[in-house]
């Protein structure tokens, strides 16, 4: 003979609705041992669950307490501090420190309280070393703009690229990752690209210009190290283009390319510009060399936060364009879009500069 809750477990099993139990939980045994092994089923999933957020926020504390700590003394200087040095930037940490704050127990009040003072920290770090708020300056001679754009291969549509390049509408367009296939790209931003001259170079650079190309020449850092390539412009005051593409390889010590870089712009007279996706950010110890002698353009004339990747919440300003002492930046934004997962760097300059 079935008992009560027999009967209800063949109705749950057949997928019909749970009758309920005529007989007081307490005083039947199969309810009352089914209600204590649940509770303690549900005791486990919950402390599991706390458990494992616990540690995940104080992982995360611990992180950017290393990360501040790296920032403050040994930056990216040796291969073991420049990972956690580039996954802790000031806009990085914020965003870590608010994950943190989440899934920490309200009931830890001295861990939360303290989460909440690293929090505060890092978004006062984000505003003074990431946010820029500058104004347009007036500069004298012909005013040309340089846009350049890690287009991610064109993963996310080539028709967004085209369209986001021609609503800027750039003198000079600087593409990395411009991965078209060999027999079509020449088609490709023919068609889309009148009036451009196109220059193809390693690793997917490619030029565009209207203004006409006297010389280009390459250079290649050490093996694994990256590609840079120079153009120069035939223009009333002409100048020169340096474009760089370095790895993404967390392997790869930024000194020697970098050191490259500067070594090889040191060699070059009058307007000089650097621009590429150096994967290095801007306030990387290897950079430092290369202020002695030129400036970062948004750094100059940027308005808006410095973060080029990744989209949708870009953190690191590993995307660059500087200047030397002959060029004169006139504006610079940052502009972001869904077309890759970088955001595009446009750049107003002049010339001719003393």
């Amino acid at each position: 003979m079935l008992t009560e809750c027999d009967r209800r477990e063949l109705y749950h099993s057949s997928f019909l609705p749970v009758l309920p139990c005529r007989i007081s939980a307490v005083n039947c045994p199969n309810c009352y041992t089914r209600r204590m092994n649940g509770g303690t089923e549900e005791k486990n999933r919950l402390g599991f669950r706390k458990a494992l957020l616990h540690f995940a926020a104080h992982a995360l504390l611990l992180l950017v307490v290393v990360g501040m700590a790296i920032r403050l003394t040994a930056r990216d200087t040796f291969l073991v501090t420049a990972v956690p040095y580039y996954a802790t930037s000031p806009a990085a940490m914020t965003l870590i420190m608010l994950c943190a704050i989440l899934c920490l127990p309200r009931t830890r009040i001295p861990t939360w309280r303290f989460a909440i003072g690293l929090f505060l920290l890092a978004v006062m770090w984000t505003c003074f070393r990431q946010y820029e708020s500058n104004s347009r300056q007036n500069v004298t001679g012909e005013v040309r703009t340089l846009m350049f754009w890690n287009v991610y291969a064109g993963n996310w549509g080539w028709g967004g690229v085209v369209s986001e390049i021609k609503a800027q509408d750039p003198d000079i367009v600087a593409l990395a990752e411009c991965w078209l296939a060999e027999d079509s790209r020449v088609e490709f931003l023919a068609k889309h690209f009148p009036g451009y001259e196109v220059v193809f170079f390693p690793r997917g650079l490619t030029l565009l210009s209207r203004i006409p190309i006297s010389d280009t020449r390459g250079l290649t850092p050490p093996d694994g190290g990256g590609v840079f390539q120079s153009a120069t412009f035939a223009a009333e005051h002409p100048f020169t283009l340096v474009l760089g593409d370095l790895p993404s390889a967390l392997s790869l010590h930024r000194k020697e390319p970098l050191g490259v870089l500067v070594d090889v712009v040191d060699k070059l007279d009058g307007p000089v510009l650097i621009a590429g996706d150096l994967n290095t950010p801007v306030d990387s110890v290897f950079c430092d060399p290369l202020r002695m002698q030129f400036k970062n353009a948004f750094e100059e004339v940027g308005s808006g936060l410095h973060a080029t990747w990744p989209m949708p919440l870009p953190v690191l300003a590993i995307d660059h364009v500087w200047g030397n002492a002959n060029v004169a930046f006139h504006h610079a934004e940052i502009r972001g879009t869904m077309r890759s997962d970088h955001r595009a760097i446009v750049v107003e300059f002049a010339v001719g500069q003393d």
